[in-house]
């Protein structure tokens, strides 16, 4: 059985990869798990600031950045809220005594089962319960094994399915056994599953919504139609679709990188390449509003208020978006692109405007910013780019200082 399903598994899961996008990609890519293992480390890091409370579920997403040393962990990506392990990611949600009482209550539902085989006596019936107890420890045992590299319980099918797996792993009583136990298992029983029945329509309409937005936005990135390299104007506007259904940081964020890619379009007369820019700020704002501890969206949105001149909100932006990547400037790269807009902003007054001072007080913030990612990042993350700024920084900074030219605050 299991090369049949590995013979009918490895074929299909190719197709489905192509039509998820995916163009290329090897088994060895695929178990490759250095990736888990960073996150690991930074999950065991994160828990160390509250070992007891935890910091709230997904909070793991905005605090991996703080626990983040470059030096030990590389370049890891920027939008995984996830730990890919699930004890840890109790860990990190709900602290050591969340992750204790699920880790014991698990542990008694399966040494219960594996006493209840030990001391049973036998029979045809008594040997049929026993085969759904040993099935269900063996379900348990994989799903368990399965959660150290990847969610298996986490998401809510799951967990259905492991409290079916916890279930068939209890030993089974005889029917005097059964008359003679307390109504109170029975009765608890009952109200969870007056409880589901509640819950159904609730989730259905959940489950309704989020197909919906699921359907809008899958033709923008996915499959034949692609629209997101096609035809900009259509996926943006199938994004805002998707996103009055069903309103997310993720989705908002990727209509506006939509709207941003749209801006950019040759031959774009420049009200409209404004217009562009003006809706891609809006939707990173809306993105930032859903998830306001993603300094993605922070550093997009100063990119794009750089871009349109709006010099005072891009400067909060990047302070904003500085503080909220911790250690992972090389994925942000906040202080370079600050930096970037303030030799731009400052370039400009000076050579236009003859605002030397201003100017020289800006060149110096831009070349302390990059200073800093020094600290965080190895030269070959900062890019060649970010040595050619610091350069010629450091070369115009020289040149005022030589003319005598003292820093002064902006006006």
């Amino acid at each position: 059985m299991p090369l049949l399903v590995a013979g009918i598994a490895v074929p299909a899961l190719g197709r489905l990869q192509e039509r998820r996008g995916v163009e290329s990609g090897s088994a060895a890519s695929f178990a490759d798990n250095q990736y888990r293992l960073q996150m690991i480390g930074l999950a065991v890091d994160v828990t160390a600031n509250h070992p007891w409370t935890g910091g709230g579920s997904r909070a793991f997403g905005w605090e991996k950045y703080h626990a983040w040393e470059p030096s030990e962990s590389g370049v890891l990506p920027s939008d995984d809220d996830f730990v890919h392990n699930e004890l840890l990611q109790v860990a990190t949600d709900y602290g050591w005594i969340g992750a204790i009482l699920v880790t014991a209550a698990v542990l008694a539902i399966g040494l219960r089962g594996v006493a209840g085989l030990a001391t049973g006596e036998g029979g045809v019936a008594r040997r049929a319960a026993d085969a759904v107890s040993c099935g269900g420890l063996a379900a348990m045992t994989g799903t368990l094994l399965h959660s150290n590299f990847s969610f298996v319980t986490h998401t809510f099918p799951g967990a259905l399915y492991l409290g079916l797996a916890l279930g068939c792993a209890l030993p089974r009583y005889r029917s005097e056994q059964a008359a003679a136990a307390s109504p109170w298992p029975s009765i608890s029983g009952a109200i969870t599953a007056v409880a589901l029945v509640l819950l159904t329509p609730l989730l259905a309409y959940a489950g309704g919504k989020g197909t919906m937005a699921y359907r809008e936005a899958w033709p923008v990135f996915f499959g034949r139609e692609r629209l997101a390299t096609t035809a900009p104007g259509a996926a943006i506007d199938r994004m805002h679709a998707a996103l009055e259904i069903w309103p997310s940081a993720e989705m908002a964020g990727d209509a506006a990188q939509l709207a941003r890619r749209a801006s950019q379009m040759k031959g774009l007369p420049d009200p409209e390449r404004r217009e562009k820019l003006s809706e891609a700020a809006e939707l990173y704002a809306v993105a930032r509003k859903w998830n306001p501890f993603d300094p993605a969206w922070s550093v997009n949105r100063a990119n794009v208020l750089s871009a349109l001149g709006r010099d005072q909100e891009a400067e909060a932006e990047f302070e904003s978006a500085i503080a909220l990547e911790g250690g992972m400037e090389g994925i942000f790269r906040a202080r370079y692109y600050f930096a970037r807009h303030l030799y731009g902003r400052w370039y400009r007054a000076w050579t236009r405007e003859r605002r030397a001072g201003e100017a020289l007080g800006g060149f110096l913030r831009a070349r302390d910013l990059l200073r800093e990612a020094e600290t965080t990042t190895a030269a070959w993350v900062r890019g060649k780019e970010g040595r050619e700024l610091l350069n010629g920084l450091e070369e115009t900074i020289s040149f005022l200082e030589g003319a005598k030219v003292k820093p002064e605050p902006v006006r």
